[in-house]
């Protein structure tokens, strides 16, 4: 019986599962964004808004 199946480089298939992961994770982050902006425009709550920066960008603060 012959294998013809190629080897699995697990190492990729982990980079592209997390490629994927932040890529979902930050469109999620987007939208969450957007609708608590939004309800803060709209008025429909009263609150604030926490805008948490990575720790590679540095603030001009």
């Amino acid at each position: 019986m012959v294998d013809d199946k190629k080897p699995v480089d697990s190492a990729s298939d982990d980079d592209d599962t997390n490629a994927m992961l932040k890529s979902v994770l930050s469109k999620l982050d987007r939208l969450e964004a957007h609708l608590a902006f939004s309800a803060l425009r709209d008025r429909k709550v009263v609150g604030k808004v926490m805008i948490v920066m990575d720790s590679s960008v540095k603030s001009r603060i």
